[in-house]
């Protein structure tokens, strides 16, 4: 055993692929008990457990005790469990409304006693899985391999806003882009089996990347691609029979929780989702037609949108990414993560086609939305009344994006076009 321990030692040393491996054994063995650590005695102070010592209550009530999450007493059973376990949690009027194999995720944290160090893994995953969701993003679009946009991408996506707030948030929001984040990228690589099978996976919460999924999927169908959208099929009726296991009935009690106790458009009225706004603001039913010439919007640019290349896909993905989040109004800020997606291509896409300062204007605007004007807003609200909020905050950050992909979209379309007449 010790002659195979010194063989491996050896090939770590020496070895180039032994150098890699080393790497990442370095990382496994001081970087992440490091962050666990740095979680455990700061973040679990800063970041809001709340979410999460509910969502893993209930993958335990529900996987080990057999407690359906859909039960219309969960709010009691809830306050019930963690008086038991002496944690303070906020359970009063909770309504579980996602599938049933969102709760998976949290199933390994339930079982650790100590919901602070529970807390800090949950805390330090997600760490990791963002970094994995840049690193990611950059083996996708750094074509050329470009050691700038290497580190613009990973210092920026650290540092956003987009990132930080759902870090805190302690949502699901980080891992769900990473399932989709892989799927887009087997997708570019013909992976289509893995690629369906991870845009199934990004259905744990359906309703934030809901406009995302169906410009994929209605992109794959346009080129003819059907076997990746067979597994993305295959992949959630899978997921829900799963589901079905531990609760029978899960599907009709979920579509109960969201129809009748809707809490987010289109499951209550747009108005009254923009009132939960802007409270003051006097509308009429016209407002009701914001979402319909938002959508009809995304889908005329599609119809439009050349199908030739899957630059063209990010192009329409990252305007479903800044229109996502005001078609559904939910009262979070998780859809806001795949701002991510658009800000990394417009990065990719300046830095092959231009140089010199309108690119430090652009690296500087999407610094501006991404980094200093939502973190400003929230050290200093009283000089930032008027983003006072995170639907404030989304806007101005769509808008902005919005514009610059619309100034870009030349470099996306007309060589296709060209070609198409020439």
């Amino acid at each position: 055993m010790i002659s195979d321990l010194k063989k491996y030692f050896s090939f770590l040393l020496k070895n180039e692929a032994g150098r890699a491996s080393k790497n990442i054994v370095i990382v496994i063995l001081l970087v992440i008990p490091a962050l666990v650590l740095l979680n455990r005695l700061f973040l679990v102070n800063l970041a809001d457990s709340n979410s999460f010592l509910i969502d893993s209550a209930l993958s335990n009530l529900l996987f080990i005790k057999g407690i359906s999450p859909y039960s219309k007493d969960i709010a009691s059973i809830l306050e019930n469990y963690f008086s038991t376990r002496g944690a303070s949690a906020i359970s009063e009027g909770a309504i579980f409304q996602l599938p049933i194999y969102h709760l998976i995720l949290y199933l390994p944290f339930s079982f650790i006693g100590d919901l602070n160090w529970s807390f800090s893994l949950w805390l330090t995953v997600n760490q990791c899985i963002f970094l994995l969701c840049l690193i990611n993003c950059i083996k996708i679009f750094n074509r050329e391999k470009n050691n700038k946009f290497l580190w613009v991408i990973l210092s920026g996506g650290l540092l956003g806003y987009f990132f930080v707030s759902n870090f805190l948030a302690a949502n699901t929001a980080i891992i769900q882009l990473y399932f989709f984040i892989l799927g887009l990228g087997f997708i570019s690589s013909d992976k289509h089996i893995l690629a369906g099978l991870l845009l199934g996976l990004a259905t744990i919460d359906p309703f934030n990347y809901f406009l995302p999924l169906l410009i994929v999927i209605g992109y794959l169908l346009s080129r003819k691609q059907l076997e990746p959208i067979v597994w993305f099929v295959i992949s959630i009726v899978l997921l829900s029979l799963a589901g079905i296991i531990f609760d029978s009935g899960w599907i009709l009690k979920f579509l109960r929780n969201i129809f009748l106790e809707g809490s987010f458009f289109p499951f209550i009225d747009y108005n009254h989702a923009l009132l939960n706004w802007i409270p003051k603001l006097s509308s009429g039913g016209l407002v009701n037609f914001i979402p319909l010439i938002l959508i009809l919007w995304l889908f005329l640019e599609f119809s439009r949108l050349p199908k030739q290349s899957s630059d063209q896909m990010y192009w329409i993905l990252g305007l479903a990414a800044c229109i996502n989040p005001f078609i559904i109004m939910r009262e979070s800020n998780y859809s806001s993560i795949l701002f991510v997606l658009p800000i990394i291509f417009i990065v990719y896409l300046w830095e092959s086609h231009s140089s010199g300062l309108i690119n430090k204007v652009i690296y500087g605007i999407l610094g501006f939305i991404a980094v200093i004007l939502p973190f400003a807003a929230l050290i200093f609200p009283q000089y930032f009344r008027f983003i006072g909020n995170f639907h404030s905050i989304n806007l101005i950050n769509s808008i902005i994006i919005i514009v610059i992909l619309y100034w870009i979209r030349w470099w996306v379309v007309i060589p296709y076009d060209y070609l198409t007449h020439k």
